[in-house]
């Protein structure tokens, strides 16, 4: 269990919630929600445990070493430069969304 799959489980839940409360009320929309966290959260550990098992196959991730391998490599090679503009490219883009997402919550 880690972050992610209380991640989801919260998406799920604002989701779930969101949809319901302007038909049914907040209380319909919570139980709703709590509802779907759970299913979520579960779905997520089992999809997790298949992702496992699939992936600790030795024929599952044959040749797999050497495309990490060659992506780090890329990476590495990257200049100083590069890597700057990149990072400063990925936070406004994470500005941008965040920003996007406040207008949304706006327009209830």
């Amino acid at each position: 269990m880690g972050g992610f799959d209380v991640a989801v489980g919260v998406a799920v839940f604002a989701l779930a919630s969101a949809s319901v409360s302007p038909h049914f009320g907040d209380g319909a929309a919570h139980l709703t929600g709590a509802l779907a966290f759970g299913v979520a959260f579960v779905l997520n550990l089992v999809g997790g445990a298949v992702l496992a098992v699939v992936l600790t196959r030795h024929t599952a991730c044959c040749g797999a070493d050497r495309a990490i391998v060659r992506l780090a490599e890329h990476v590495a090679g990257y200049s100083f430069e590069t890597a700057f503009l990149g990072g400063l490219v990925a936070g406004g883009r994470l500005i941008e969304s965040r920003h996007a997402y406040r207008l949304d919550a706006e327009c209830r």
